[in-house]
């Protein structure tokens, strides 16, 4: 057992809890929210638990008591060959839809614990109120002329697609804890599919009071070789099926025995088992066949959009259908009616199926590569982030339509590559009262013509507080991805400097497919929580402080998200005894060229930024190093030590631990610390831990393993509010020594 010590601020009370060794085996850090719950854990490359401990691991890290359980719901194996596992937490059985963890691991180590883990204690999980009760207050709260489950129709197409004879749209009760840490609630979820009018929605009714907690819409709005005149992408070569002479060929792309792309005519209806085939007697889909008063060539584009989405997906990240696992089909019904036999004037996933509509009043038919693309998208949301299972959460489906609109503008940027095709905005194709489009990812509140002026700063000029004002809030995440991918520096809504340099589509493609699919546990995120998700998803793919992480933050930054810039650094030792090569943070190799010197002629600096102490002299020196950059040029400096202090003498090497003076030392660089800052640490003992303490006393990170001599370890401060803090240094004997850091200016 090792032992984690933590010292109350303003009083001698000390309090030394023991941590099972699955969670200390190789651990780097770990930080802890405000109920001091572990949010991430971080261990050493291959010198982590095996993951198949990870439910130790997890048990030990969140001291889970008997009542608390965390069960892995999903694991996969990404294009890498890294291990990813999802776990949900269940409390006295039930499930908590707001807490859950990830593990990743290399090389079949874990690596990276991530999650959150909601503190439960003595929560009455018996329900008041009886499921009958419960659902009679959904229904209510859903009225409808006619269920789905009452249509015998849909019933048997249900069974057909799910190939399960028991399936049905009928709701059943589900007992959950809902809420929040700070409220929570067991409640009744009930998932009510309404026929006339058609809707689709979870209802949560208080399990104690039987009260309405929420009612969250699932309408997420927005092989044979065949020829097609498609109505917005010119001839292309679709996928069909042979239904025989009678039957033709349909929009059937049979994949494999167990799924398909299907596209199918509702003829302005809303049910779906009613919708019939289009059949096409040569497999030569013209215009004079389809460019028709029904605007059937919409179809052609539903069709071949489709295939593409499911390629791209596929051949990029091996992720198959929405699903990921190739099991779901992927149906898309296209003439679908408003529910009185005329035109639709939108575009949706409802859960289960696509649905596009022919325009009426804002738009022509919804069915262009990018309106495909983004419904997809809702759907890949759906099965990764978990983003639209509970809807109506105002940042969260914000983020929902900022993340389907990301993807809508990827797919465009990858498939129409010549000529290349106005990746970035949505809807340009399909606007029929005389907007240019229906929305802006390059900029969302000034593109000439748009349809909606959308917020692209967080809380900014276009922010909109009413929980219908997703569509207006999406601007802000969608302009985020826009300035990762192509770079851009100027003044931002709250007239702050930024300057963001381009990642490229290569690069934003794998960190957003990344972020959902392997560092988003939980549902509901709000944007300040798909931040930090992207930032673990950044700096585990390339590197703490690496050119990519400062392009993320700096992002972050500009839309008004991260409240501090990316502040470069030179990182390297800061006692220099014979020589030692330093970098710039946050800098492109190849971006650039640094011009690098030394006010000290006593230390030289060559052009790759090693520097060398000259003729055993010892002082101080400030190294710069100049970036000219055409986008972000820079000046970082550094001030540095050189000589050997702490050696017996004779004793020159930086690797001799033996030869270390007993003397503690404890230094904070920089401080105060916007991003990160690197603590200098000289300890007579192996076996020291350093922890980072709030004025409250509270710990926010931890590093365990300091070796006898000179140690750095990188603090991370980004997100941190501003104020005064603590990092103390504890050896086994309970000796402390400290230093003040201030956080923030």
């Amino acid at each position: 057992m090792k032992k984690v010590c933590l010292f109350a601020i303003g009083s001698l009370a000390l309090a030394c809890l023991s941590t099972p060794n699955y969670a200390q085996k190789g651990l780097l850090k770990k930080v802890f929210d405000i109920n001091g719950s572990v949010t991430e854990a971080d261990f050493e490359d291959e010198k982590g638990n095996n993951l198949t401990d990870a439910p130790q691991v997890l048990r030990d890290l969140l001291v889970l008591k008997n009542e608390d359980k965390l069960q892995k719901y999903d694991s996969w194996k990404d294009s890498s060959g890294n291990e990813h596992e999802k776990y949900k937490q269940y409390y006295k059985g039930l499930e908590v839809e707001y807490a859950g963890y990830a593990v990743h691991a290399k090389k079949g180590k874990i690596k990276l614990v991530h999650g959150t883990f909601a503190k439960l204690n003595n929560l009455n999980v018996v329900p008041k109120v009886s499921e009958s009760n419960a659902l009679k207050k959904a229904l209510d709260s859903v009225p409808a002329k006619i269920y789905k489950w009452q249509v015998q129709e849909e019933e048997d197409f249900k069974k057909e697609v799910d190939k399960d004879q028991k399936a049905s749209y009928f709701p059943q009760g589900e007992l959950i804890i809902t809420g929040s840490n700070n409220a929570p609630k067991i409640g009744y979820k009930f998932d009510i599919y309404s026929h006339d009018p058609i809707g689709r929605y979870y209802v949560y009714v208080d399990a104690q009071t039987g009260e309405i907690l929420s009612k969250e819409s699932r309408i997420c709005n927005y092989t044979y070789n065949g020829t097609a005149n498609t109505r917005y992408s010119g001839t292309k070569t679709i996928s069909t099926s042979f239904g025989g002479y009678t039957e033709g060929y349909k929009l059937k792309d049979e994949r494999d025995p167990y799924h398909s792309i299907i596209t199918k005519n509702m003829r302005l209806g809303t049910t779906y088992s009613s919708a019939i085939e289009f059949a096409d007697a040569d497999n030569n889909w013209t215009s004079a066949e389809y460019n028709n008063v029904n605007f059937d060539n919409a179809a052609l584009d539903a069709h071949w959009g489709m295939t593409q989405v499911y390629e791209y997906f596929k051949g990029k990240f091996n992720h198959i259908s929405f699903d990921g696992n190739g099991t779901k089909s992927v149906y898309s019904f296209v003439h679908i009616g408003d529910g009185s036999g005329n035109r639709y004037d939108n575009a949706f996933w409802d859960g289960s199926y696509f649905s596009f509509g022919d325009g009426k009043v804002t738009f022509k038919p919804l069915t262009s590569l990018d309106v495909v693309s983004h419904e997809f998208g809702h759907a890949f949301n759906q099965y990764t982030s978990k983003l639209g299972i509970n809807a109506g959460r105002d940042e969260s489906d914000a983020l929902n339509e900022g993340l389907s609109d990301i993807w809508g503008s990827i797919v465009d940027y990858n498939t129409y590559t010549s000529p290349q095709k106005e990746p970035w905005t949505i809807g340009s194709e399909n606007m029929l009262n005389g907007t240019s489009c229906l929305r802006s990812l390059r900029d969302p509140s000034g593109e000439p013509n748009v349809n909606s002026q959308d917020a692209k700063y967080y809380k900014g000029i276009n922010w909109d507080n009413t929980l219908a004002a997703y569509y207006k809030n999406s601007g802000v995440v969608a302009h985020w991805f826009y300035l990762i991918t192509n770079g851009k520096s100027g003044y931002n809504e709250k007239g702050q400097f930024y300057c963001v340099q381009p990642m490229g589509m290569l690069q934003t493609e794998q960190l957003i497919f990344q972020t959902q699919k392997n560092f988003s546990p939980n549902p509901n995120y709000i944007y300040s929580e798909f931040m930090n998700a992207t930032l673990l998803a950044v700096k585990y793919m390339y590197g703490d402080g690496s050119y990519q992480h400062k392009q993320v933050h700096e992002a972050w930054y500009a839309v008004g998200v991260m409240p501090t810039q990316f502040i470069s650094s030179l990182r390297g030792r800061t006692q220099l005894c014979t020589s030692a090569t330093y970098a710039v943070t946050g800098y492109d190799p190849d971006g650039g060229t640094i011009y690098w010197s030394s006010n000290n002629s006593n230390v030289s600096v060559n052009s790759v930024g090693t520097v060398t102490r000259l003729n055993n002299y010892t002082g101080t020196a400030i190294i710069t190093a100049n970036v000219t950059d055409v986008l972000c040029p820079k000046v970082v400096s550094r001030t540095i030590s050189f000589g050997c202090p702490g050696y017996r003498i004779g004793d020159e090497s930086e690797n001799v631990e033996s030869s270390v003076s007993n003397e503690w030392s404890v230094m904070c660089m920089p401080n105060p610390a916007t991003n990160s800052t690197t603590a200098i640490i000289t300890v007579p003992d192996n076996g020291c831990s350093l922890t980072l303490l709030n004025i409250q006393g509270k710990q926010i990170f931890e590093k365990q393993g300091l070796i006898s001599g000179n140690n750095e370890v990188v603090i991370p401060t980004e997100g941190l509010d501003a104020g005064l803090y603590f990092v103390k240094v504890t050896n086994a004997d309970v000796k402390v020594f400290s230093v003040k850091l201030v956080i923030g200016n």
